[in-house]
């Protein structure tokens, strides 16, 4: 197991949210919410899940997407707040279609691995891919 970078989770909430507001937040703040989820199985859910779990949050209601685009459409279309990868929405929180906050005690970061067997034997293209996955950890994230 090969740790490369740290993904940054943020809750993101549409424009029009009461929390869109705020820079710092308390957990028990997402009390009673409309959550938008990834589907079971899926990375961002798993984290969502624990998330919500650990802040023994209430949720008032749930919408489940298969892919993080429908996910951040629903949210900005007023449908819920969600936890997604600061990665993804980039684009969104620039042009304001999203808006997110600081959790207070709570850092939001899961590691990613690449994984491989101990006798694994690189061809050139995943060198390669390697390569630029090594690059986008060091250099390439958003600022």
């Amino acid at each position: 197991v090969m740790p490369f970078m740290n993904d940054e989770m943020i809750v993101v909430v549409p424009q029009d949210h009461p929390l869109s507001q705020m820079d710092l937040i308390e957990g028990n703040m997402l009390q009673n919410q409309t959550w938008v989820l990834r589907e079971q199985g899926s990375g961002t859910r798993t984290y969502s899940d624990k998330l919500l779990s650990s802040l023994e949050l209430n949720i008032k209601k749930t919408f489940i997407f298969t892919s993080i685009q429908g996910v951040k459409e629903a949210v900005m279309a007023g449908l819920g707040i969600a936890l997604l990868s600061r990665l993804t929405v980039q684009k969104e929180l620039k042009s304001n279609e999203l808006k997110t906050f600081h959790l207070k005690n709570e850092p939001l970061i899961r590691p990613f691995s690449i994984v491989k067997k101990l006798d694994f034997e690189a061809s050139k293209a995943m060198e390669l891919f390697l390569r630029k996955v090594e690059e986008f950890a060091i250099k390439g994230r958003p600022k």
